[in-house]
């Protein structure tokens, strides 16, 4: 696509994200309608520009869902298909969180995101002898509890607590690292939206309050700051790049969720900075910005979890891993 396609899908994707704010169980629908498949096999690149349109306008959808369940080669329509449990437990930056097995018993402790609309059953990727398995367990089992606190508006549940192997129907031949791999590609790309709204909002504040007779962003500290932050948004951009041009390379995807956490979280902290007091209020929109950055974080493995883990996987390697494969060869 040349720029004038792509700046016209981005603002297609703006306004229908817009128009299903207040009803997001229909947006995976409409997204369908946009002819979104067909864009996506024509320009693989565009993938992330859905989600970071997402995260741009802080909507919930049950896309990352979907784009998972393809992964493991799933239908999201079909009968095995249900709502994604992301472990809160342990993380590897090469295989994902999984949830332990001990004693033929679940050990939950994850969360679900949907579009509003309840799921009759839970997909859960647990770590047993054999392997990564997923299981599908009925929701009325676990009983989900909505997550009111961080993000009340991201559509959250929790669950937690212990379910019997042999009241769960395993799924065959899952793919969990795949399917991690391509969440945190979403992820990421979501973390940058949600970090390029921030920015917005931060020079929109810095250029309409004044100080002095001046401009806030005027100033050569509140410049620097976010600067800061653009820089690190156009690096986590380019990873998240990237992460989908390497698909479904599980390392390209983790850097890109490690940089893009960095960003959104860089971003949130230095705009509670230059907007003062005012970024405080309930009635700033800021604070929105930091609670769905923050919870997108801890999805599929937090920001400080993922570097801590690509480190050692650097260490324990002979070579340094390469990520862009349109570097030249500085022998040549």
């Amino acid at each position: 696509m040349d720029a004038d396609e792509y700046r016209l899908l981005r603002e297609s994707l703006r306004s229908l994200f817009t128009e299903y704010a207040a009803a997001p169980e229909g947006l995976s629908a409409a997204v369908r309608e946009l002819g979104w498949e067909d864009v996506v096999a024509e320009e693989p690149s565009a993938a992330s520009l859905l989600f970071e349109e997402q995260g741009r306008s802080l909507a919930v959808s049950g896309l990352l869902d979907e784009i998972v369940l393809a992964a493991l080669g799933i239908d999201p329509a079909g009968p095995d298909a249900g709502a994604v449990v992301y472990p809160l437990g342990p993380r590897s930056a090469e295989s994902g969180p999984t949830m332990p097995v001990d004693n033929r018993q679940l050990r939950l402790d994850g969360v679900l995101r949907t579009s509003g609309g309840a799921a009759e059953r839970v997909l859960v990727p647990c770590a047993t002898d054999a392997g990564i398995a997923l299981f599908s367990i009925p929701t009325a089992v676990l009983a989900p509890d909505a997550v009111g606190g961080l993000d009340p508006e991201g559509g959250w549940s929790r669950i937690s607590g212990v379910v019997a192997l042999d009241d769960v129907k395993p799924l065959p031949a899952a793919t969990w690292p795949e399917a991690v791999a391509a969440g945190r590609r979403a992820l990421a790309a979501e973390l940058v939206g949600v970090a390029r709204a921030t920015l917005d909002l931060a020079i929109t504040h810095v250029t309409d309050r004044h100080q002095f007779g001046r401009p806030i962003g005027a100033f050569q500290a509140v410049r620097f700051r976010l600067a800061e932050v653009k820089v690190a948004i156009e690096a986590a951009a380019e990873a998240v790049r990237l992460a989908y041009a390497q698909d479904p390379d599980p390392l390209a995807s983790a850097v890109a969720k490690a940089l893009a956490g960095d960003a959104a979280d860089l971003a949130v902290r230095q705009a509670a900075q230059v907007c003062g007091a005012v970024g405080s209020t309930w009635e700033f929109p800021l604070h929105r910005l930091i609670r769905r950055s923050f919870a997108l974080d801890l999805v599929l493995g937090h920001a400080e979890g993922l570097r801590t883990e690509l480190g050692r996987m650097v260490v324990r390697s002979a070579v340094t891993p390469q990520l862009d494969p349109l570097v030249l060869d500085p022998a040549s």
